[in-house]
């Protein structure tokens, strides 16, 4: 194989695991919103973000012990690979009898719905983000600013298909009266096996490349800059800031985003909540919300992004 072919490979085997990554967590957003509402209820939503934010602090502590001992690579495999076999787990529970969704008295007391939104809130920081960090780390910088919009055109694309199976079989289940349990976990199932799948490709494409390659041209700096990199403090990404003030605009951008973010979801589920006559009508219309973000979000990265 020649170079420009393991190349046009490696972009491949990126992009198809770009799109696979951003349909799991697609499926899994809105299932996310819909089971803790059925579980615990609405009027928790603010505690359980709350929660969220605290419990990610030991979280992180976590991955960034691991970042240090392991490449990239192999940190995406694991993170995949666990977040694929833990959905796969939890989605026991969607249609157990007494935890599940065939209980329909929500109460702050039902652990299982939870546990599921913490679940699902992890896959952002420590599977999509691990995903662009490897790619990051493994593309020059010449070539990240045109791969980019590849690559975000392949999320884009991965939130489209996920929302539109999710509408298909909501319809298809709405005409031979599958329930909203059943579909429920059809799709975690999905989502979860869309991990798997990454992991694999992840492997596949470690086993396949060149090590140094794997390695990665931000591993490579960091190697020949080691006593530099001995002397970071915890002081120094608050620094950063200030050394880079773009760095300090970006953690406002996604600040405030984030705000926006669960004032519009919040203020979304209550519009589903009252403008639908059953369960998998509800969880059509979060999906149906999810389809048509993406559509823009595809548009914009196609025809806006240069």
């Amino acid at each position: 194989m020649n170079t420009i072919e393991s190349k046009a490979s490696q972009k491949i085997i990126l992009f198809i695991c770009f799109l696979l990554v951003m349909a799991a967590f697609t499926l899994m957003k809105e299932l996310r919103d819909f089971i803790f509402v059925l579980t615990v209820g609405k009027k928790y939503i603010p505690e359980i973000k709350n929660l969220t934010y605290i419990l990610m602090i030991p979280m992180v502590s976590i991955y960034a012990f691991a970042a240090s001992t392991l490449n990239k690579n192999k940190l995406l495999i694991i993170y995949s690979f666990l977040y694929g076999i833990i959905g796969i787990f939890l989605s026991y529970f969607i249609t157990h009898k007494s935890i599940g969704l065939h209980n329909e008295i929500a109460s702050y007391k039902r652990i299982f719905g939870w546990v599921f939104y913490i679940f699902v809130e992890g896959i952002k920081p420590f599977v999509v983000s691990i995903l662009w960090s490897f790619f990051n780390s493994i593309s020059n910088p010449n070539d990240v600013k045109n791969q980019y919009v590849t690559m975000t055109i392949a999320t884009k694309i991965g939130g489209v298909l996920a929302s539109g199976i999710a509408l298909y079989l909501a319809s298809f289940g709405i005409l031979f009266s599958i329930n909203h349990i059943n579909l429920c976990f059809y799709l975690s199932i999905i989502s979860s096996i869309f991990m798997l799948l990454i992991a694999i490709a992840i492997m596949y494409f470690s086993y396949s490349t060149r090590k140094d390659n794997i390695q990665g041209y931000a591993d490579k700096i960091e190697n020949n800059n080691k006593q530099e990199k001995n002397k970071i403090k915890f002081s120094s990404g608050l620094k950063t800031f200030f050394k880079y003030p773009y760095t300090l605009g970006i953690l406002g951008m996604t600040f405030f985003w984030e705000i926006i973010n669960v004032i519009f979801s919040y203020m979304k589920i209550g519009v589903g909540i009252s403008n639908t006559s059953c369960k998998i009508d509800f969880l059509s219309f979060l999906y149906e919300n999810s389809f048509w973000s993406n559509i823009s979000g595809l548009a914009v990265a196609i025809f806006g992004t240069t």
